[in-house]
């Protein structure tokens, strides 16, 4: 992998670390599995957005790539878990169709301007929030 994409895939990986962190200090409790897919397709819709306003040089499947390690590195999913989801989460956003997936990753494209400015709070109770519409408790 460049260098450049590198560092592209190193700050999406800091960016989930930094929103699992803030969201568990809300929920105070651990992950469920369904919170860290919700939380993945909110990076994806981040990722893409950060990829066109700060490396417009990288393509969608250089984005699909670095999501994908990124799911390895941080749920420590297996690479074909990660893949699948990915590949899932790239078939819902091309759907005509509404869905809850295009939904969350338009949340996450528009987050990614949100974390520029260092609302990450915002950010993570706008992710209790998708999560509570997913999911109520």
């Amino acid at each position: 992998m460049k260098d450049n994409e590198m560092t592209f895939e190193a700050k999406i990986l800091y960016i989930g670390e930094d929103l699992v962190k803030l969201y568990c200090e809300k929920t105070k409790r651990p992950l469920s599995e369904l919170e860290r897919q919700v939380i993945l397709i909110y990076m994806f819709g981040m990722a893409n957005s950060m990829r066109e306003k700060l490396y417009p040089h990288l393509t969608p499947l250089q984005t699909e790539t670095a999501m994908t390690a990124v799911m390895v590195k941080l749920f420590d999913y297996q690479i074909e878990k990660a893949q699948m989801l990915i590949s899932g989460f790239i078939a819902q956003l091309q759907s005509p169709e509404p869905n809850t997936i295009k939904h969350i990753i338009f949340y996450g494209f528009d987050a990614y301007a949100e974390w520029e400015n260092n609302r990450k709070e915002q950010i993570a109770d706008e992710i209790v929030y998708l999560l509570n519409l997913i999911n109520p408790q």
